[in-house]
């Protein structure tokens, strides 16, 4: 569906000095870049959507800079560093023969994290006083809390991200809002909770279609049509192998002796210390990989059902199998390297999954004019303050 609110004609849209990009220049594409004209030659067979054209020892270089600087500011740094990275990502992502572009600022994350920071202290002063006076709700009063304000957070900083993103001169943006979804989220993740999380896809499809279907770039919006029935067979799958793993974990630590854990000899304390973290992180490692399947799926199942305009999208080839080859490569790199090649996984993941996207239908990038919403002026300062982070 196309929105009718637009700033005018194709002068309206800001393409910077020269009609290029303040940031990074005009850019070339690659070889293999998709770029608009290329639908009419391809008869409308699928084609990349994007190149990425970063390295990973380039962005070792600034993530070295960065550590340096958040040491020597004792942290308040890191603000400025997290935008440091994102800029670079951001510009060497090629989409349709141009270059995406980051503007935000590190001042921006920064006052909106004292901002929360402020309100969360008088919040959890509030918590605080209401765990005294009732103690038997203190086990949900946390949780009822922090529901909520997560799901409230993520959205406002996806819209905070779609307004500092441009392309070709123009942003995204959202509209809707972030109360509405934050109910809408709290209501889905109760009853995820309930159904002790066989309902994980129902969740996931609405809370997708919301934000997706909340969100434009320039005059147009995106569409998603998506529904949580394909879901369920890739995550039954992976459910039916978590619950195994739990019950396999659960009599493996009661043949280790951690049901006598209360009163065990002097000599026993540390093998089974030890013993049991070494299944708990053997059952987190396999946790995750088991979710690989469900993962994959999603990103399949989201770009398939999502439109914009005339093109159409597809992730066929983000698979579970790469996708483990990914992760475990990954792992291999930050074990023998000590962390150190962690821009290197950084870039990996990246470009395998922009790699896997890939579009057809005409862009028609002449009718795409810029929208009239308000940029937001602060950041994502309840996701810094939960400590949660969301992909490119």
């Amino acid at each position: 569906m196309e929105d009718a609110r637009v700033t005018g004609g194709p002068a309206a849209v800001d393409r910077g000095p020269a009609g290029t990009f303040p940031a990074s220049g005009p850019v070339t594409a690659p070889a293999g870049a998709a770029r608009p004209e290329d639908y009419a030659a391809s008869g409308g067979q699928m084609r990349p959507l994007t190149v990425f054209t970063g390295s990973g020892w380039d962005l070792f270089k600034i993530h070295i800079r960065n550590y340096i600087l958040t040491i020597l500011t004792l942290g308040v740094y890191s603000f400025w560093a997290r935008v440091r990275v994102r800029k670079y990502l951001w510009e060497n992502t090629v989409l349709l023969g141009e270059n995406l572009e980051y503007t935000g600022t590190g001042g921006e994350l920064f006052k909106s994290f004292l901002v929360v920071m402020l309100l969360g202290g008088l919040g959890m002063a509030a918590v605080y006083a209401c765990m005294l006076l009732v103690p038997l709700a203190a086990p949900f009063i946390v949780p009822v809390i922090l529901v909520p304000v997560g799901h409230f957070a993520s959205y406002q900083a996806l819209r905070y991200r779609l307004t500092r993103t441009r392309w070709h001169g123009i942003r995204g943006n959202m509209d809707g809002g972030a109360a509405r979804y934050a109910a809408a989220g709290s209501g889905y993740s109760l009853l995820t909770l309930l159904t002790l999380f066989i309902c994980m896809p129902l969740e996931t499809a609405r809370l997708t279609a919301k934000r997706l279907n909340a969100s434009f770039f320039g005059s147009r919006r995106v569409g998603f049509s998506g529904r949580a029935k394909p879901l369920f067979a890739s995550w039954l799958k992976s459910y039916i192998l978590l619950a195994l793993l739990g019950a396999g974990a659960a009599l493996v630590l009661y043949g280790v002796g951690i049901d006598d854990v209360s009163t065990p000899a002097a000599e026993d304390i540390m093998p089974l210390v030890l013993g049991f973290f070494v299944i708990s992180f053997g059952v987190l490692a396999l946790a995750g990989l088991f979710t690989i399947l469900y993962r994959a799926a999603v990103v399949r199942w989201l770009f398939g059902n999502l439109t914009f305009g005339d093109m159409r999208f597809d992730a066929k080839h983000y698979r579970a199998w790469g996708l483990f080859k990914l992760m475990l490569g990954n792992a291999l790199l930050l074990l023998f390297t000590l962390g150190i090649a962690y821009p290197w996984t950084e870039i990996r993941t990246l470009r395998f999954f922009l790699s896997s996207i890939r579009y057809a239908g005409d862009p028609r990038l002449r009718d795409l004019l810029q929208d009239t919403l308000p940029e937001r002026s602060r950041g994502e300062g309840l996701l810094d303050a939960l400590d949660v982070d969301l992909a490119i």
